[in-house]
């Protein structure tokens, strides 16, 4: 069955698999719109139990020390406490209020500051607003636009495809540019809209390199796909009877060209 015509279909949630025909799948982000007004009131106790099972293994996953010393350690240092990206106009700001903050006091101002209440104390990082500090979080829940997000720089020329709400419909796209300052992207889509201030970790976000053709285009694909298999079938088909029904060659006049293939001599 690995040819064309079937798909390899996971059900996660009855840990089960099945062999289906292509024609019975369908793209997801494609026909998410039409799926989404399907009624799912007869899978419902299904989709039940496969949100619990899946709450359990990541409570399991979350929660569970690892025997593996190595495991530990690398749970550790990616585990740390969120740090801000240092780059972005936000964090630019704050150094410059934490550095008039630290400068030396006069004598009068260390008078004034003993006389007053000590504040709280708090983790500088937690007044923080940059952005990555909620990124990290929300990257290691699992959200797939936040892990985007994370890889700044290197995201440019990644293709996504991207839910909009309002049309219930997923729309493809690529990131062309990365602005460390706003700590944001922009992504060209493929109707030819552009979003300047792309913030993943805020979206739905899917990562595709190869998005797939529209419905419309897609039947047509596969009938060339296939009209061509079957031109290259008839086409090693005749060579294959042509060799066969080609007289033997002489011993006496065998020769060979640069190849190595043997070639008859016209006497």
């Amino acid at each position: 069955k690995l040819n064309d015509e079937h798909r390899l279909v996971i059900f996660f949630g009855g840990r089960t698999f099945a062999w289906k025909l292509a024609s019975d799948v369908f793209p997801f982000a494609s026909f998410y719109s039409e799926a989404k007004k399907q009624s799912v009131f007869k899978s419902k106790n299904k989709y039940e139990a496969a949100i619990e099972e899946a709450r359990a293994w990541c409570t399991a996953r979350n929660l569970s020390k690892p025997q593996n010393p190595i495991v530990v350690r690398n749970i550790e240092r990616l585990f740390k406490a969120p740090e801000p990206c240092m780059m972005c106009d936000k964090c630019a700001t704050e150094s410059v209020r934490r550095a008039l903050d630290d400068r030396p006091q006069t004598r009068r101002n260390r008078v004034l500051a003993a006389s007053k209440e000590p504040p709280p104390t708090a983790h500088p990082l937690l007044k923080s607003k940059c952005a990555q500090l909620k990124i990290i979080e929300l990257a290691r829940s699992g959200h797939i636009g936040a892990v985007l997000a994370l890889r700044k720089a290197n995201a440019v020329g990644q293709r996504v495809l991207v839910l909009w709400h309002t049309d219930a419909a997923f729309y493809s796209g690529t990131i062309t540019s990365f602005d460390e300052h706003k700590f944001v992207f922009r992504v060209d889509y493929d109707d030819a809209d552009v979003d300047a201030e792309f913030k993943p970790w805020e979206e739905t976000v899917m990562l595709a390199q190869d998005v797939p053709s529209p419905e419309a285009n897609a039947p047509s694909d596969l009938k060339k796909q296939h009209a061509r298999a079957a031109l290259e079938a008839q086409i090693s088909k005749h060579a294959a009877r042509r060799d066969y029904d080609a007289p033997p060659l002489e011993k006496t006049t065998m020769r060979h060209d640069a190849q190595g293939r043997p070639i008859k001599l016209h006497k």
